[in-house]
């Protein structure tokens, strides 16, 4: 399903001056109240190409639907619980990633007590402190759309993307959020004092596939925006479903808590245990079995989930039976 919806962006800046009345109309012609001062105005529009499936939704809503705009989506995603993180093709592309089905960090972010699984808050609170001094564990993310486009911005061209991320399907256990009020000294190339707290950053010790429902790219005014087939919506899932998902999730962040990268130039050090990984995709294959029988999918979507997970492909028939089902209506 491909979806072309363009969207008006305006800003308006209000100034407060300590001027006078009469030298601030010096310097702005309040063009409310003389409309006919300037000769010129134009408009720029964002171009947004949106791609997903029928049945593709957030928070139950579908995509498709006339009344979901995804601008207004993007913009306001960190309040209904999403997050952000710039991507490089390199990352993307990275082995162990591409192995675990997901995203994990150089080394493990949660620090548990000897001998349990525990977590150890404190030592967990100085891991994070290290991170944001370039000792990186876990993987960064910001509440903001902005930070994430700003660090794609440096990027080669069609050398990078957004990934947007659902914190319902990451363990609020394997959340950290970035203490900015501590005495932590980060400094820049020039020895000046730094402080990223307007990034709002909230570090994770990794991401499952499922927890991406959109990643996003860039061409100056014109975005695209490509929902992820193997997104998991829990708000469509049954209560059953979503213990098993926990139970998936859980077995995730067990695998890629054995990951090991140098932190210079991110070549492996330690892959996951083969043992626990072949595990946890014997698991992730029977909740995608149990996931295409019970939620109403876009044929093209199992397809590409039967296809990845190396399950038996729908056939040509089938699938074009499907889209006859599943067409909207009045189209």
């Amino acid at each position: 399903m491909f979806l072309k919806s363009g969207g008006k962006h305006s800003t308006k800046q209000h100034t407060q001056q300590s001027h006078t009345r009469t030298s601030s109309r010096a310097l702005w012609t309040r063009h409310d109240e003389n409309r006919n001062f300037y000769r010129h105005k134009k408009q720029e529009k964002y171009l947004i190409h949106t791609h997903s499936f029928n049945t593709s939704t957030v928070r139950g809503d579908k995509i498709v639907a006339d009344e979901f705009n995804v601008l207004d989506f993007l913009m306001n995603a960190f309040y209904q619980g999403f997050l952000f993180r710039g991507m490089s093709v390199k990352e993307e592309h990275d082995k162990i990633n591409q192995a675990v089905h997901g995203l994990a960090g150089s080394k493990p972010l949660i620090v548990y007590k000897e001998g349990s699984r525990e977590i150890d808050v404190g030592a967990t609170r100085q891991v994070a402190k290290q991170h944001r001094k370039g000792d990186v564990s876990g993987i960064s993310t910001s509440m903001k759309l902005g930070v994430g486009i700003s660090f794609a911005n440096y990027l080669p061209k069609k050398t990078h993307a957004v990934y947007v991320l659902d914190r319902n399907n990451i363990p609020s256990s394997q959340q950290v959020t970035q203490d900015y009020e501590d005495d932590i000294a980060v400094t820049d190339s020039t020895g000046e004092a730094q402080n990223y707290g307007y990034e709002r950053e909230l570090t994770v010790s990794g991401v499952h596939l499922s927890a991406i429902p959109m990643r996003i790219t860039r061409e100056g005014l014109k975005f695209n925006v490509e929902c992820n087939p193997f997104y998991v919506d829990r708000m469509v899932l049954p209560k059953e479903l979503n213990k098993e998902y926990d139970d998936l999730l859980n077995t995730f962040y067990d695998v890629i808590y054995d990951v090991r990268r140098n932190n210079v130039d991110f070549s492996v050090v330690t892959s996951p245990d083969q043992n626990k990984l072949d595990q946890f995709k014997a698991k992730e294959k029977e909740f995608y079995k149990k996931y295409i029988k019970t939620v109403d999918l876009d044929p093209h979507q199992k397809q590409a989930i039967k296809t990845v997970l190396g399950v038996a492909s729908l056939a040509i028939e089938e699938l074009e039976k499907q889209d006859e089902i599943m067409k909207p209506k009045g189209m």
